[in-house]
């Protein structure tokens, strides 16, 4: 059964909250997500989340390749380019914005763009645009495209020129990219995993599909938040188990409550002259801070 999850995320600079609706791997097929269930099932489901904005991160094609290939290409075929127009055609005040992953391109990446793009979608292809909020300042959006795509994933390229002081969320398919920006960002979301698909009882998920064993929720990343959707869909398998499929409404809200002073940076008393500090002139030890902290959501837990 699908499930809309919720969470919500600080973020330095923004001044009022905003709702972002995340939708990760749709893979359409006829055995799962038709065009007729994406129009009549999933998309009055999102949009009775009301989001502000709503964010697509990838693999609205189903798979074209590998073992499954003819069961699902030549039984179960669904068009791709037509999930891709609905899922781009669903409306959001503040717009909606979509990466593509490694199935479109296996599919057809430029077809899928534009077919995005048909829909209304804003297609981010390692490039970021800016949007004016309701409540006054703005939003940087970044997003990458595939590592398998002809440009590969450039965050570096999706993140220049941007500017740092305002809040910036980055969008990528793999969640691993989002290790790799130049900056921290507010918030950084992905896909790609399908929160390992398969889970077992006391065993987990044995296939994470990440080098860094991002699965599904939010972690703590030295750049900055990163919130990875267990997605819709499936791969390789039309299978899930302890692991059902997932919409997430995100709910970003100011750091700070609006007018509140900036905290006091933090001082240090100056050493005095004899101080050991000065006379051992020792080198600064850096903390010795984990990669990354993982909050696994109730329903991964077992």
């Amino acid at each position: 059964m699908l499930e809309v999850n919720q969470a919500e995320i600080r973020i330095e600079g923004l001044k009022a909250p905003i709702r972002a609706l995340v939708v990760a791997d749709t893979q359409s097929l006829s055995l799962h997500w038709s065009e007729r269930r994406l129009a009549e099932r999933l998309k009055p489901m999102v949009e009775a989340q009301k989001p502000d904005l709503i964010l697509l991160l990838g693999d609205y094609a189903g798979i074209s390749h590998g073992p499954a290939q003819k069961l699902y290409n030549d039984w179960m075929r669904v068009d791709p380019e037509a999930a891709a127009r609905i899922l781009g055609g669903l409306q959001a005040p503040l717009g909606v914005y979509a990466i593509l992953g490694n199935h479109d391109w296996a599919e057809n990446g430029e077809a899928m763009a534009a077919a995005l793009a048909e829909g209304g979608a804003r297609v981010l292809r390692n490039e970021s645009l800016e949007i004016a909020l309701p409540g006054g300042g703005r939003l940087v959006l970044a997003g990458v495209d595939d590592p398998v795509g002809p440009e590969g994933a450039r965050p570096d390229l999706a993140l220049a020129g941007t500017d740092p002081a305002a809040p910036l969320i980055f969008l990528t398919h793999r969640p691993d990219e989002a290790v790799r920006l130049p900056r921290p960002a507010s918030l950084s979301v992905a896909g790609h995993t399908h929160g390992g698909q398969i889970c077992l009882p006391m065993i987990g998920c044995p296939i994470t599909m990440s080098r860094h064993g991002f699965v599904a929720g939010l972690y703590e990343t030295a750049q900055g938040p990163l919130y990875v959707s267990r997605g819709i869909g499936t791969a390789a398998l039309p299978l899930r188990f302890l692991n059902p499929p997932e919409i997430v409404a995100l709910t970003l809200v100011p750091a700070s409550p609006p007018g509140a002073p900036a905290p006091p940076a933090p001082t240090t008393p100056a050493p005095r002259p004899d101080s050991p500090e000065l006379i051992a002139r020792e080198e600064p030890k850096l903390p010795n801070l984990p990669f990354a902290a993982t909050r696994v959501p109730e329903a991964m837990a077992r």
